[in-house]
Order: structure tokens, then sequence, then C-alpha cells
């Protein structure tokens, strides 16, 4: 991803076979069976490249790490709305759920947050 997004374009949508070519030329392989077909599932994969039309078509997302924090923002709010305390023993389940699927998409997004970082080329803030 910084080999795009140090591009002297780097918004401009492009074709994964185009991309793919680019980081050949800077002399990164992969080391895979069908290396195309490698390259173009970990793009897909990425929180910081977004479909752009056309089929084939890739664009850099340079607003994903705002979005990011924007949806860790709202998980910890919702975390920490969660109460604890319930009238039951089946609220108290329902709450000890809730907020173990909170905090395990949390720290996903964290995940995915910390990635887009790395991805364009900055750090954490």
């Amino acid at each position: 991803m910084i080999l795009l997004a140090s591009s002297p374009n780097p918004r401009r949508p492009i074709h994964y076979q185009q991309w793919y070519e680019l980081m050949r030329a800077a002399g990164y392989t992969i080391e895979a069976q069908d290396p195309l077909a490698t390259f173009l599932t970990q793009i897909g994969r990425s929180p910081v490249v977004r479909r752009a039309g056309a089929p084939g078509v890739y664009a850099l997302d340079f607003d994903a790490p705002v979005a990011l924090r924007e949806q860790l923002h709202k998980l910890e709010n919702e975390l920490a709305r969660t109460t604890v305390a319930g009238e039951s023993a089946d609220e108290l389940t329902a709450a000890r759920e809730r907020r173990a699927k909170l905090m395990t998409t949390a720290r996903a997004t964290e995940r995915r947050l910390e990635e887009s970082l790395r991805a364009l080329g900055t750090t954490p803030t």
C-alpha cells in the first residue's frame, strides 16, 4: 500500500494488474502458486483499499483511518453504556455476552486502524 500511497497520484484508481506490475517493478515478489491472485486477495482484505467503479479497479481510501477511529469511539461508548447489573442470571449473561462481543469488535477495529495507518505511511496519534 505504501508503494501506491507514495506514488505521484495516489488517489487515482488503478487496475489491480497494473498495481501488481508496479509492485514487481519496485522489486517486490509474492511467493505463491498464483501471485496475481494472491495479490488481489490481499488488497481486497486491506482496510485502506476500496473498489472504484469498473471490475478490477481499486483505489486507496485515505479516509479509512478517520472512519475507523469514529467506529472505535462508538464501540467504546457503547461498551461504557453496557450495564453490568442485572435483575436475573439471564440478564447478567446477556450483558456479559454483549460486552464480550463489543470488545472483540473493538479489538478487530483497533487492528484495522493500526493497519490503515501503517499502510498509508502514517503513525498512530
